[in-house]
């Protein structure tokens, strides 16, 4: 429910349909605003300058929304193309984009809702007066906003926005994982024995409620291992839990906190989000494109994020244990690295420039954090130098490689 609840809420219709909302209460209720409004200062206003006025924005507002619109989505299309498709969804999301969009059709719906209400005889002289005022006010908020509109578009669609809202949106994700690697319970192997509680149909773990799931194991007096994570495809037989104990009708309330779909989300699945940033440099690094400037981008980006993410897992969390009854694995930093880097440890391998960077950013997170995120670092520096001495043709290149690998205390695999 919690996440339907935060995809409406950032659903591109979502906004405009508040504002249309507002518009039309707002003009409902001007009316009843007439008692604060001194009689004199409406006896100058005329019934025909709110009319122009109002007209001049139903008129006008309907092109600049259409306009918004379709720029946006050529914005979003142009995302698509250059950076990852992946990203369209968060683009979409973007509140400067929605929060235009929303403005320019609730002064439409204003507008049009006002100047029936005065052809009709719905407001009085002192109502009409309240109309003009707040026609005046929206065409200040109109104005405002078409200005930031355009600053705007001069920054959404390009690869470094991507990237940018890429790594805003994973490092949430990132940070809930570290605070609450085991969704607020204990973390704990995967047990042997227990009842499975199994997947009914097909789709990708979104989220798991774990309040929810916390309420129901605690009325059933029973401890669940939590086994599908977020971003974990699943199907008929695919086990989402564990019970350590058979419980009537306790195994359909624990599907319903887990919510599947048809593609993974970054809400609560970083892995998702290091792997789109990982596309990103993949398809920079493509001959057809051959920007390794944007692979090397991408590399910072996750650095940062990895960093952040291993600091905040080293923090002592253990004492916030806020669901008795759940256990769950960690995350594993293997999988963690290799959906980072592992991609362009590939298709970067054959350029020096890309091949030197990987080598330092993973030099940096063992340095960061040398217990956890260590081995799994010096794993893949390895096999990043072995990729990149293969690929490298130019003998020079090779070597300036192998001198930055040793100089970072990386030593070759056997």
């Amino acid at each position: 429910m919690k996440l339907r609840w935060r995809q409406v809420r950032r659903s591109i219709w979502f906004r405009p349909a508040l504002s249309a909302l507002s518009a039309v209460a707002i003009l409902a209720i001007a009316p009843l605003l007439g008692g604060i409004v001194p009689r004199p200062w409406a006896a100058w206003m005329t019934r025909d300058a709110v009319e122009k006025t109002l007209t001049i924005l139903a008129s006008s507002m309907p092109a600049v929304a259409i306009f918004s619109v379709a720029t946006m989505f050529s914005a979003l299309q142009a995302a698509a193309q250059s950076a990852t498709p992946r990203a369209r969804s968060l683009m979409t999301e973007d509140r400067s984009a929605q929060n235009a969009i929303s403005t320019f059709i609730g002064a439409f719906l204003f507008s049009t809702v006002g100047l029936i209400g005065i052809t009709t005889g719905f407001y009085d002289e002192v109502g009409q007066f309240i109309v003009f005022v707040l026609s005046l006010a929206l065409i200040g908020l109109v104005t405002y906003t078409l200005i930031g509109w355009i600053q705007r578009l001069s920054r959404i669609g390009g690869v470094e926005e991507a990237i940018r809202t890429i790594e805003v949106a994973t490092k949430e994700a990132l940070q809930r994982d570290a605070k609450a690697p085991a969704f607020g319970g204990r973390m704990a192997s995967r047990p042997k024995k227990g009842v499975e509680i199994h997947a009914e149909e097909v789709g990708y773990v979104q989220s798991v409620d774990a309040d929810e799931l916390e309420l129901a194991a605690k009325e059933a007096d029973t401890i669940v291992h939590i086994v599908a994570r977020p971003g974990s495809l699943v199907g008929p037989g695919s086990v989402l839990a564990i019970a350590d104990s058979k419980v009537e009708d306790f195994e359909k309330r624990v599907r319903k906190t887990f919510a599947l779909g048809t593609s993974r989300t970054f809400d609560e699945d970083p892995r998702f989000g290091l792997i789109c940033l990982s596309e990103i440099a993949s398809r920079a690094l493509s001959p057809a494109v051959n920007d390794p400037g944007t692979a090397i981008s991408v590399l910072r980006a996750m650095t940062r994020l990895l960093v952040d993410w291993s600091q905040t897992r080293a923090q002592d969390f253990d004492g916030e244990i806020r669901h008795e009854h759940l256990t769950s694995e960690r995350v594993g930093t293997v999988d963690v690295l290799r959906d980072a880097f592992g991609a362009i440890g590939r298709d970067g391998a054959a350029h020096i420039e890309v091949a030197i960077r990987l080598q330092k950013s993973l030099a940096l997170l063992d340095r960061a954090d040398h217990g956890a995120l260590g081995p799994a670092a010096a794993e893949l520096a390895a096999e990043a130098f072995e990729r990149s001495d293969q690929d490298l043709r130019f003998e020079p290149e090779r070597d300036l490689l192998k001198q930055v690998h040793e100089s970072l205390g990386w030593s070759p695999r056997s």
